[in-house]
């Protein structure tokens, strides 16, 4: 019995296929890190630090909180900017990320902006709306 509940739950979650997988914490290729750390219940903490992963080695941090627009920080997690790949560089060699803001409510509504590291703070590039693309999947493909 508890099987064939099992096999109904994860068919249905398979047929859904936009559950986000939350991924809060990425690692730099220069041992800096980014932390996405929850904060409330529609905000959001970006922190870029270096060293262990702890509020206190960060370098800059900033909060993000639902604008009622267009971000709803309930959920926030990385997603992939080129297949398999989580960073990739712009023309001056500065890392660049992307994370999905998501709002796991009746009107779903999630929109990717992706970030470049410069000068020890992340700087928004570009807003994508109506990302809606499964958690695996890249940005740009």
């Amino acid at each position: 019995m508890f099987y064939f509940l099992f096999v109904i739950c994860m068919s249905s979650f398979a047929m859904a296929g936009d559950v986000p997988v939350e991924r809060d914490f990425l690692r730099l290729p220069d041992k800096r890190w980014i932390w996405l750390e929850k904060v409330g219940w529609h905000s959001t903490r970006v922190i870029l630090g270096k060293g262990d992963k702890a509020y206190k080695n960060r370098i800059w941090s900033q909060v993000y909180e639902t604008d009622g627009e267009r971000h709803t920080w309930e959920y926030a997690f990385f997603i992939q900017m080129k297949p398999k790949q989580f960073i990739t560089y712009d023309s001056e060699r500065n890392p660049q990320i992307a994370i999905s803001t998501y709002d796991m409510g009746n009107g779903v509504i999630r929109w990717a902006i992706v970030y470049r590291v410069k000068n020890n703070k992340l700087e928004v590039v570009q807003e994508i709306d109506g990302f809606n693309a499964a958690a695996d999947d890249s940005l740009f493909k």
